[in-house]
């Protein structure tokens, strides 16, 4: 087991993974399978104009930031996302495809279709005293169980300025970005626990990757089978039990019978 430190920047857990002390250990859930998770988790207490804004393509402090390097460091990270996605897609087809052959020109992505999130308590209502001594902005506003943020994007191919973004999407929020409301209630759990949506998070992760790792052994199994070999001990067992429950079945009709 290797033990990854919980922060509010990077977020870690206890996963399965492969040590120095044996590299044939089976890696059964990774950081982008984790990181893919928690975003799913927290797009269940945000809201968005449309549901493509709630992936973003840069993360930065303040929209002051948004600047002419910036905007080229957002284009640059949606070009990977999309040819990346090109290449799954492409695999599918030929195994072979390599990244090179569908790989998309950062220059070729559109100004107003990169999205920024903002990591802002703009839109979380002020609490007083919740804090005796505040040690920062997030003190003096109502407490969330993970750093707010808005999704901005620019509403015209030609806008360089703040005049020219629009907010398409905040976190712990529900409703119409202009008439919603703040909301700390998520779809996948009403607790009070500020890491609740951590653990449904790695749940989610996990589970997915163990039906995957089943299905692949049917499969697996099934070619066994087909060639004459014998299958895994675990399909022998099933097979066993299932064919002991119908022999019972079988009694137990013979003995209703008489």
């Amino acid at each position: 087991m290797k033990r990854l430190d919980i922060s509010n920047k990077n977020v870690l857990l206890y996963v399965m993974a492969t040590s120095q002390a044996n590299p044939l250990a089976k890696q059964y859930l990774t950081n982008k399978e984790l990181l893919k998770e928690i975003h799913l988790s927290k797009n269940r207490y945000s809201s968005y104009s449309l549901p493509e804004y709630s992936d973003y393509d840069l993360i930065l402090p303040s929209v002051d930031k948004i600047n002419i390097r910036t905007i080229a460091d957002a284009k640059r990270t949606q070009a990977l996302r999309l040819s990346q996605l090109a290449l799954s897609e492409a695999q599918k087809i030929n195994p072979k495809a390599k990244l090179a052959d569908v790989e998309i020109d950062y220059k070729k992505v559109l100004k107003i279709d990169v999205v920024f999130r903002i990591m802002t308590h703009d839109h979380v209502p002020l609490e007083p005293g919740r804090k005796k001594t505040p040690k920062n902005r997030g003190d003096h506003h109502s407490k969330c169980n993970f750093p707010p943020f808005q999704h901005f994007k620019f509403s015209t191919e030609d806008g360089a300025g703040k005049d020219d973004l629009i907010c398409v999407g905040k976190s712990h929020w529900k409703g119409d970005m202009d008439t919603g409301a703040f909301c700390l209630d998520g779809e996948i759990t009403k607790s009070q626990n500020p890491f609740a949506y951590y653990t449904a998070a790695i749940d989610n992760s996990f589970t997915r990757i163990l039906n995957i790792e089943k299905k692949n052994q049917m499969i697996r199994d099934d070619l066994l089978i087909q060639t004459g070999s014998s299958p895994s001990f675990t399909r022998q067992f099933e097979h066993e039990t299932m064919m002991r429950d119908e022999r019972e079945r079988i009694a137990n009709l013979k003995t209703e019978d008489f």
